[in-house]
């Protein structure tokens, strides 16, 4: 006959048992979640995340690592907003080998490009034939760095909301 503990430790487990069940906290995970009415998409922040947000009212968009979301407010290390407050949020696209930072490295391939193109030639000036390839790689970069983001601004269809699910 086997037991899974011998009968003088049943007592101390039965009393590890009762003290883990009153003192259990259930692990709650909270995240940011935009969606939009009719679609199956959704976008999904978690506490440890980097967001890029604009604030109503200000200028320029704030990039900041999301610390504690709370029931109506997101947590940051300066600080905390509402969910009101959020003017858009910009949300980065992802296409496999072109990713969202590949556009900045092309223009910067481009502007280096030129500069080794400006520094190996032998004649004064700026010869009109180095700067085509320069050129391409700049305004693809700007092409992709403009299609590889796109603002999510809350509205009627559109709803930034904060999502808890109990384990």
């Amino acid at each position: 006959m086997s037991h899974l503990c011998k009968p003088h430790t049943a007592p101390i487990v039965g009393v590890i048992f009762l003290v883990s069940l009153v003192c259990h906290q259930s692990a709650a995970q909270k995240f940011l979640v935009l969606e939009k009415a009719g679609s199956k998409k959704r976008h999904q922040y978690f506490v440890g995340d980097e967001i890029a947000y604009k604030i109503k009212g200000e200028k320029g968009v704030r990039r900041d690592i999301i610390t504690n979301l709370l029931a109506n407010a997101v947590m940051f290390d300066r600080g905390y907003i509402t969910i009101q407050e959020i003017e858009y949020v910009v949300i980065k696209k992802h296409w496999g080998i072109v990713s969202t930072d590949g556009g900045g490295k092309l223009m910067i391939a481009g502007a280096a490009l030129f500069l080794l193109n400006l520094m190996n030639t032998q004649s004064p000036g700026i010869d009109p034939k180095s700067l085509s390839a320069p050129g391409a790689l700049i305004v693809l970069g700007g092409i992709i760095l403009a299609a590889s983001s796109k603002k999510f601004r809350p509205g009627r269809k559109r709803k930034i909301k904060m999502l808890n699910i109990e384990d």
